[in-house]
């Protein structure tokens, strides 16, 4: 249940992406991030793979500031 909406929300993210909806998308990947961080904790792939989309959309703004840290939380 949980797992496939906030797989859902980040691909929206995706999608929005595609789009330059760029404030969308990181509104959307960071939901997927926020409920992934209460119901699936333990998903580390799925919590990198939100983090580094979350990141891109930053990136895309020009928000360099912004996309650092999730980046380095990548590492």
């Amino acid at each position: 249940g949980h797992f496939l909406y906030i797989s859902g929300l980040n691909n929206y993210g995706l999608l929005c992406q595609d789009r330059k909806q760029y404030q969308k998308a990181i509104d959307l990947h960071q939901q997927s991030l926020d409920l992934l961080k209460i119901h699936d904790p333990s998903n580390a792939i799925a919590y990198g793979t939100t983090l580094n989309n979350l990141a891109t959309a930053h990136m895309a703004l020009g928000q360099l500031q912004e996309a650092e840290p999730l980046i380095k939380e990548c590492l």
